[in-house]
Order: structure tokens, then sequence, then C-alpha cells
């Protein structure tokens, strides 16, 4: 296997999504002895989430803060950002919508990886750090940071796709897998040309705050008035609206970058020559159908799909 990576990173996961599995009799087990559950659940979330990553950075010798690359986000990458929210936020809407349509409110209603808990909303300050802040941070660290981080040697197409379905993977959900694919993508891409997760960082912590607070109202309101479909098109609408836009703008972003950024240019041209010549005898195709088998068939990601449907079935 040409990339560690392919092999170690699905284990982690692993080891990750058993411990989400468990982390509802955790929180059961905090809530009966402690007398602040907020806190209590918020360092569940960083055992289940931030520990195995640092765990693993220091098994793999790698640097944590340059893996997970928190950096400042240049000022001209700002436009492209602020499309890719509203790309974000009106395809989210639409998704929705369709989730509602499908399956009703209960089955579309989404949560962070560590499940809901039954604590009341009466203390703002502990449910923003508690349901917003903390998991949307350890959400990014983990699946845009380290994972996003460990599969770039396929490219950032693949890179974000698997990122993306492994995201998309960690909520046990069949009804909203498609969701929160969709969500992996757009985290992704806005961490591909941004050099940053705090951009993704943001975004999330903005989609946890409506989902907690004003989630449930939207589905009332839709069941109230009947207005599903009109409102349907409307974010639809707007979501191709901003897709082409923000397509328009991506292609100009990198156009912008080839012609600037000369030395980096030399430096990827000269990475490729290298790659050619250490693989001159290789098909590519071949070489394509080696990639995706690493990333595809191997005994970490077999796993994640059998805990996957484990847990999405509801078996535990």
């Amino acid at each position: 296997m040409k990339n560690k990576a392919a092999f170690t990173a699905p284990f982690l996961l692993c080891v990750v999504f058993v411990l989400l599995c468990l982390s509802g009799a955790m929180v059961d087990a905090v809530q009966s002895v402690s007398a602040n559950s907020y806190i209590s659940v918020s360092i569940i979330q960083i055992f289940v989430l931030l520990l195995p990553v640092a765990f693993y950075c220091g098994i793999r010798r790698l640097s944590f803060f340059a893996s997970v690359r928190i950096r400042p986000v240049r000022w001209r990458d700002i436009p492209f950002l602020l499309l890719c929210a509203c790309v974000f936020l009106f395809g989210a809407a639409t998704l929705k919508f369709l989730g509602f349509s499908l399956f009703g409110a209960a089955a579309a209603h989404t949560a962070p990886l560590i499940a809901e808990l039954p604590l009341g909303t009466s203390n703002a300050p502990l449910v923003f750090l508690c349901f917003i802040l903390i998991p949307a941070l350890l959400e990014e660290l983990l699946f845009r940071g380290l994972i996003f981080s460990e599969y770039r040697f396929y490219g950032p197409f693949g890179a974000i796709l698997v990122s993306a379905a492994m995201f998309a993977m960690g909520h046990f959900s069949f009804e909203n897998f498609v969701f929160y694919l969709f969500c992996g993508i757009v985290f992704g891409v806005m961490t591909q040309v941004s050099g940053s997760i705090v951009p993704a960082m943001v975004l999330h912590v903005l989609y946890n705050l409506i989902d907690v607070y004003y989630e449930s109202t939207f589905f009332d309101y839709v069941a109230k008035t009947g207005s599903s479909a009109v409102l349907f098109y409307f974010f639809c609408g707007l979501f191709l609206l901003f897709f082409v836009l923000t397509l328009g703008n991506l292609e100009h972003t990198y156009a912008r970058r080839a012609r600037s950024v000369r030395e980096g240019a030399k430096r990827a041209l000269e990475e490729e020559a290298s790659r050619q010549k250490a693989q001159k005898n290789e098909p590519e195709s071949a070489a394509k159908g080696e990639k995706l088998r690493e990333i595809v068939f191997n005994p970490g990601v077999v796993v994640l799909v059998i805990l996957f449907l484990i847990r999405a079935t509801g078996i535990l």
C-alpha cells in the first residue's frame, strides 16, 4: 500500500465510531452523577472526538496543527467562501424539504455526532457550548482536518469525497446520509480552496446554531401552512443560482493563482514530473484503479461500513 494513511485513518475512525456508539451510555452515566450535565457532556465530546485524533497524530508522528490546517483566511478568498456559504445554506434547506417530504420531521431532523440530550434549553451559554460550538469545532478537526489531510495523497477530489463520506457515515442515518454528504463536500471544498479549516468551522457553527434553535420551528411552520412546495422551489432556485456563481468564482480563483503563484506552479510541475517518472511503466488508468482500491477495499473501510450499517439499522 503506497499511502499508509489509507490503512491507518479508517481504523482511527473505527475507534471514533465505536466510542460514538457508546456515547449514549456515557451520557446516561454522566447525567446520573454530575451536577452540571452540560460540562460533562462537553468533556465526553472531547474524549470521543479529540483524544483519538491527538493519539493518532502521536503514533504517526504528525504535527497536529499542521495536519488540521488551522490557518488565517486570505482576504481574496472571502468572496468565494461567502458564495459557498450561500450554496450550503440554500442546498441544506432544499435537502431538508426533501427529507421532510419523504420521511417526516422526525426522520429529517439532523443532529451532531453526539446524540441530542434531554438537558433543556434554559442555559443559553452552556447550550451554545455543548450543542453548537464544541461539536462543530471537533467534527471539523477530525474530518476536514485530519482525515482530509491524510487522504490528500489521492488528490483534492478524492480527499473531499472520502472525508465527506466518512462524515456522513459518522452520523449513522440512512435518511440524512445525502444531506450529511452534501455538507461534507461543501466544507471540504471550502477547506481545499482556502487552505484552512477555519471557514468550515465557522459555517458549521452557524448551521448548528440554526439547527438547535430554529429547525423545529421551521418544520412546524411548513407542516401548518402547507407551503412546502413553494418554499422548496424557492430554496432550490437560490441554491442553483449560487452554485453557478460559485463555480464561476472558483474558476476565476484558480486562474488567478495560476498566473500569480509562479513558484508554486513550478514546484507543482516538478512534483508531477517526479510522479510520472516513478510511474512511467504504469498506465494512468491502472494507477487510478489502484488508488481507488486502496481507498475502498481495505479492512478499515470495511469495518467502518459495517459499523455504520449496524448503528443506522438500530441493532446497537
